[in-house]
């Protein structure tokens, strides 16, 4: 595509980011279990990379990788009271750092440092991405829950 001059080689991506993005071309075919079994990666982390990448590419590995960090308060107060009257009947809305958890139905929000949210959902003892990102937490809340 590059030398045609009509796209972008994706040689300047981090590996892992490659990875994703072979990874969700490959979900499903015929090339998963090839990728698989030559990318040194268990096959749940394999789906994990392309799940994300499906969600928001780049920016979604960062979020899953991402460690907590301390975000403005003002803003999760915010946050945690719109969701939390969204989400009345299914109880508190836990704030730790950047993020918000609604242990009843095992979702989390997640604030990126570039100011957007991102739900993940536990899924066997994991928190997993399962949406892709939103200016508002409560946005995120609307998803089939």
């Amino acid at each position: 595509a590059l030398a045609r001059g009509d796209g972008h080689s994706g040689l300047d991506r981090p590996v892992q980011a490659d990875l994703a993005r072979r990874a969700d071309q490959a979900l499903g075919t015929a090339r998963w279990a090839p990728l698989v079994a030559t990318s040194g990666r268990p096959e749940r982390e394999l789906r994990r990379l392309a799940e994300a990448w499906r969600l928001g590419g780049a920016d979604a590995l960062a979020a899953i990788d991402e460690p907590p960090w301390r975000a403005d308060p003002p803003v999760m107060s915010a946050a945690r009271d719109a969701v939390g009257a969204a989400l009345r009947r299914y109880g508190a809305v836990a704030v730790r750092e950047n993020r918000l958890t609604i242990p009843a139905i095992d979702v989390q929000l997640r604030l990126g440092r570039d100011g957007r949210w991102w739900r993940f959902e536990k899924r066997a003892g994991r928190w997993e991405l399962a949406a892709p990102p939103a200016l508002d937490a409560d946005d995120l809340i609307l998803s089939p829950l």
